[in-house]
Parts: structure tokens; sequence; C-alpha cells
């Protein structure tokens, strides 16, 4: 049988699998995790509602290492204004207490993690 790459032939195939009982599935494998709430030290608001330390310093560990380009910032969402209402609108209640903010007009702000995926395996 000679499958062609059309549609009706990948269509056609996938209906061969399905009547074989083959179902192809993938795997979900969590490589790294974190609900940004529980930094390595506590983010301070000292440039209005911003932390000032590198996301690294915040969340990175041995195993799992932040690089950033410019001001990548630790948000503190529960900010508060002089007068006690708050800096930032959350009312779904999503955010938490810090999230992170990256500029990308004034300055072209990037965050990668790199990690060795060999230690990731089980």
């Amino acid at each position: 049988m000679n499958l062609s790459t059309t549609i009706k032939g990948f269509a056609g195939f996938a209906g061969l699998l399905l009547a074989a009982g083959g179902v192809a599935r993938a795997e979900t494998i969590v490589l790294y995790g974190n609900d940004f709430e529980t930094p390595n030290i506590v983010p301070m608001g000292t440039c209005a509602t911003l932390d000032p330390h590198e996301i690294n310093e915040l969340y990175g560990t041995a195993e799992f290492v932040f690089h950033q380009t410019n001001t990548v910032e630790a948000v503190l969402v529960e900010a508060k204004k002089v007068d006690g209402t708050r800096v930032y609108s959350d009312p779904e209640m999503k955010a938490g207490k810090y999230t992170l903010g990256m500029l990308s007009t004034v300055q072209d702000d990037h965050l990668s993690l790199t990690f060795d995926a060999r230690s990731c395996r089980s």
C-alpha cells in the first residue's frame, strides 16, 4: 500500500492504526515546575513594586539556572500605594504574591532557563 502525504492518505493511515487497535500516546514529562510563590529570598519592593534581584538569585537552583537579558523583575503583586490601595488589580486572584515582569518596548528583556537534560531522566 502506498501512503501519500495528502490529508486523504494520512486519514487512511490513521484509520488503519485505529482499526488495528494502536493509538499513539505521548507521555508528559515535567522538567521544571515553579509557582514563583516560594523564592530563595523574599523579594523586596525597593524600586516601587519591583524587586532588583536577578531572577536566578530569587528562583534559580544548582540544577536549574535562569539567565536574563536586561531587567527582568519579580513584581510584588500585593504591593500597596501610600493610601493603602493595591497597585495591581487581580480580581480573579490568580497572580499570587509574585509574578515576573519584562519590558518589550524600552528594553528587550529576555529570560531563559538552562538545565542538564541528562539529570532529568528517571
